[in-house]
């Protein structure tokens, strides 16, 4: 999914994919919103949620992994990068933030832990 956000963190354009993804639509919902507040509506975890406000506040990137309850279905994973936007001269423009579905991936690593605990109890 992408986004663009203006300066102030506050969501000017989504792909459709953000809609579908995030239960908001199509995506238009969520044009003028913080995009920190979407993802704390959605469930994000609060500290990683303040982690994206301290990051857009420093105009830094940030990548990380946020789990997400959206209405449309059960729990979901995201990895997300977000970037800021600079102009030809340097001045900032706000940020752009891609995000991919990595709920599948998430469920792998977890069933693995849990063989490879269930081993290490069976050979002990």
């Amino acid at each position: 999914i992408v986004c663009f956000c203006d300066a102030d963190g506050r969501i000017e354009w989504t792909n459709e994919r953000f809609g579908a993804l995030l239960g908001t639509g199509d995506g238009g919902e969520t044009t003028g919103r913080a995009l920190a507040e979407v993802f704390l509506e959605r469930h994000g975890s609060p500290e990683t949620v303040a982690s994206i406000v301290s990051h857009m506040t420093r105009r830094e990137s940030l990548a990380t992994e946020l789990s997400l309850n959206p209405p449309n279905r059960g729990s979901l994973w995201i990895s997300l990068e977000l970037h800021p936007l600079l102009c030809d001269e340097g001045t900032f423009l706000g940020f752009v933030a891609i995000a991919r579905d990595i709920t599948d991936r998430r469920e792998v690593e977890a069933l693995l832990r849990r063989e490879r605990d269930y081993t290490k109890r069976i050979i002990e």
